[in-house]
């Protein structure tokens, strides 16, 4: 075996390692240390991606395939970054949380999972990352026990159930009738199969939870609030990515053009684009916002996969968007976690001031402004524009830039919870977190401009225009709705609840438990009252035996009989003589 399959290797499995060991030394507290290490081999081979794209370990499960391409490179690379950048912060601020051993533990094997399924290339390995994965996170939201900890952490670990056994299902149908766990090969033959359509709802159900696709976003909001920072960093900048990756990994993209999930996926895509960024503004919280910032920004990437689905010759340049995509998503939503912990600290007046001038550099990102990393991102979409059929050609030109625009609507939100947030009691924070926020602010800065795809994008007067009016748009209407808020006398806005969507779900189903018990007691009483009757019926029948016997036992005496005979004979010989 090479030095480049051994270091590829121990991208999934150096994690796993150290998880084990760090369970074994519970007491040691080298948790933090482990999850610094753990991601340095994913790191290697993020910045020297392997020339061979692909090795064979045929001891490993089913015989496992794992390797990168130049759309997997940026990815890894970018998980890794994030990976390292929030263990440093996790190895100073856990030191404060009760069981910090424990999180560290979850930390690396949902690390190993992440890891593993960005380089799997068949079926079998990237299920079983993927699932080491989604269940290791629940230990992760699930670290403070609380009752809002506990629901959040219910709900996460039932949708993750549902979405494996779907994703189980539309691995086992594809494998069984094309024959083959090679993700390239299922990419292939798929669109040929009977029941493709069928394999493709399991296919999105299972990693549409995961990439918090509309409808099934529910456990995004509802998670991140109530999980530790490090641990939201990751779960928003990296692990979501990771339903994303199996979509490309699994549908036909590039191979046959499938205009009725393409166009589904656009349609869900862009309405999760407008929805997250509509219910965010209204949170009060500023991970919730955050959350619901995540939700609509993967809304954009599920249309750019629509997009690939509707054209199939954009797969190349449209996987390649994705990506840089991705990149720029998880560098700046886990700078945006990271400094939201630190508003959670004791801070003054400079503090304060400081940390929301830092907190706009990314935020200006997400929403695409000139001269960032979201500029770039979002222009790579609007190249692919020209080549779409219509009327998606169309829809996306009109809509898509007022995506930013909501964006910065919602970024603008964040920031002002942030800027008015309550004085707490407490002991500041050390530097040591500071630092490392400061360094994943600079990230954020560099690294989208060192790994961008394709050629400099010409700095005209029209590309800047373009990425500068929705924000120009996003400032005049929070004007006006700040005027209009004011002349009303400051009403207090109601806020919607943490999972919308998931409260009439929620209370559809209590209805529903209602209904059964109801209709349960219903027919046990029914029951009952049968039984009853029953019951009295048999009394009677018991007591007519007994009179009847009684009367046969009467009758069966001679001097009855003799009498009752001749009282017979008599009456018909009355008769006989009329």
């Amino acid at each position: 075996m090479s030095a480049t399959a051994i270091m590829l290797l121990l991208v999934p499995l150096w994690p796993g390692i150290l998880a084990l060991i760090a369970l074994a030394l519970h007491k040691r507290r080298l948790g933090g240390l482990f999850a610094i290490a753990g991601v340095l081999p994913a790191l290697v081979v993020g910045i020297v991606p392997p020339t061979s794209q692909e090795f064979f370990y045929p001891w490993l499960l089913l015989g496992t395939r794992l390797g990168v391409n130049s759309a997997d490179a940026v990815i890894l690379l970018f998980t890794a970054v994030v990976w390292l950048v929030a263990s440093s912060f996790a190895f100073s601020w856990m030191q404060r949380y009760p069981h910090r051993e424990r999180f560290f533990v979850f930390f690396l094997l949902t690390m190993s999972g992440n890891l593993g399924a960005i380089i799997a290339q068949d079926m079998p390995s990237f299920y079983a990352f993927f699932a080491v994965m989604s269940f290791a996170a629940y230990g992760l939201i699930a670290h403070e026990k609380t009752p809002k900890t506990r629901r959040a952490a219910r709900v996460y670990i039932v949708l993750v159930a549902v979405g494996e056994a779907a994703l189980a299902l539309a691995m086992i149908f594809a494998a069984g009738m094309l024959g083959t766990f090679d993700f390239a090969s299922v990419r292939l033959g798929l669109g040929a199969l009977p029941i493709h359509d069928l394999i493709i709802a399991f296919a999105l159900l299972g990693f549409g939870i995961k990439a918090g696709v509309l409808l099934l976003h529910v456990w995004l909001p509802l998670a991140h609030p109530v999980a530790p920072v490090p641990a939201s960093a990751v779960l928003s900048g990296t692990m979501i990515i990771t339903g994303l990756v199996g979509l490309l990994r699994f549908l036909p993209v590039g191979v046959v053009a499938l205009p009725g999930w393409g166009g589904l996926l656009v349609a869900f895509g862009l309405a999760a684009a407008f929805y997250g960024a509509v219910v965010g503004i209204d949170q009060h919280n500023p991970k919730v916002v955050l959350a619901y910032s995540s939700v609509s920004q993967m809304g954009i990437m599920t249309t750019a996969i629509g997009m690939i689905l509707l054209e199939p010759t954009l797969s190349g340049p449209l996987s390649i968007a994705i990506a840089f995509f991705a990149l720029h998503h998880g560098l700046a939503k886990s700078a945006l976690f990271l400094g939201a912990g630190l508003e959670k600290t004791r801070l003054d007046a400079v503090q304060r001031r400081w940390l929301v001038i830092g907190l706009t550099l990314p935020s200006l990102a997400l929403a695409g402004a000139p001269f960032t990393s979201g500029m770039l991102a979002k222009s790579a979409l609007v190249v692919a524009e020209a080549a779409l059929p219509e009327p998606w050609g169309t829809l996306l030109r009109i809509f898509l830039p007022f995506t930013s625009a909501i964006t910065a609507l919602l970024m603008a939100r964040f920031l002002v919870l942030v800027s008015n947030g309550p004085a707490r009691p407490g002991e500041p924070v050390g530097r040591a977190p500071w630092i490392i926020w400061c360094a994943s602010l600079l990230l954020v800065l560099v690294l989208p401009w060192w790994l961008r795809p394709g050629p400099r994008l010409p700095w005209t007067l029209q590309n800047i225009g373009g990425s500068l009016w929705p924000l120009g748009l996003a400032f005049v209407t929070a004007l006006i709705a700040v005027r209009v808020w004011r002349r009303a006398g400051r009403p207090a806005i109601p806020e919607i609840p943490q999972g919308d969507l998931l409260l009439p779900l929620e209370r559809l189903l209590v209805a529903i438990r209602n209904v059964a018990l109801l209709i349960s007691e219903r027919v046990s009483f029914a029951y009952t009252m049968m039984g009853r009757v029953a019951d009295a019926e048999r009394v009677r029948g018991w007591k007519l035996i007994r009179r009847t016997g009684r009367v046969e036992v009467l009758l069966e005496r001679w001097e009855v009989a003799m009498f009752l005979g001749a009282l017979l004979g008599v009456a018909l010989a009355v008769v006989a003589m009329r």
